[in-house]
């Protein structure tokens, strides 16, 4: 499967079905020229993650049978609506889309059983978190008040 195939999987109006018609409106208009903006990058973008994906598993030669198709066919789209929000500065919403799209591409690709869980119980470099995120969940954790009722008033 070629980059090119993987383009030609999706279309503007697949992307534009996925969202309700304000946020499509929201995220791809242009006041300049009344067009619509930033579909065909996002479907490019879609594509080229795609094909990454591919060629990560060394499956880029595999041929992929109708049902599998559609499961990669879904997968784009959802990668290139989570696209639609990141280039229009609303990332984090669209998070959820990105997951479900790694999630059916590995699926497809055979590195899962297609669900947000893989089951190894943390043990697989994709399981581990960066040091990051370990800082930002300790940072943003809320305080068990009930245990430690002195901890919320240290310092103050």
């Amino acid at each position: 499967m070629t980059l090119n195939d993987l383009r030609q999987l999706i279309t503007e109006g697949e992307v534009k079905a996925a969202l309700d018609q304000q946020i499509y409106d929201s995220l791809t208009f242009n006041r300049e020229g009344n067009t619509r903006v930033n579909v065909p990058y996002a479907i490019a973008a879609a594509a080229r993650w795609g094909y990454a994906r591919l060629l990560g598993a060394k499956a880029q030669h595999k041929g992929f049978d109708e049902d599998e198709l559609e499961v990669i066919r879904e997968a784009l789209i959802k990668r290139a609506v989570y696209e639609l929000g990141r280039t229009s500065e609303y990332k984090e919403n669209f998070d959820m889309d990105r997951d479900d799209a790694d999630t059916l591409f590995d699926a497809v690709l055979g590195r899962g059983d297609g669900s947000s869980d893989s089951g190894d119980n943390g043990t697989s470099a994709d399981a581990m978190v960066g040091a990051s995120g370990v800082q930002y969940e300790q940072v943003h954790k809320p305080c068990n008040s009930t245990i430690f009722p002195a901890a919320r008033y240290r310092g103050r």
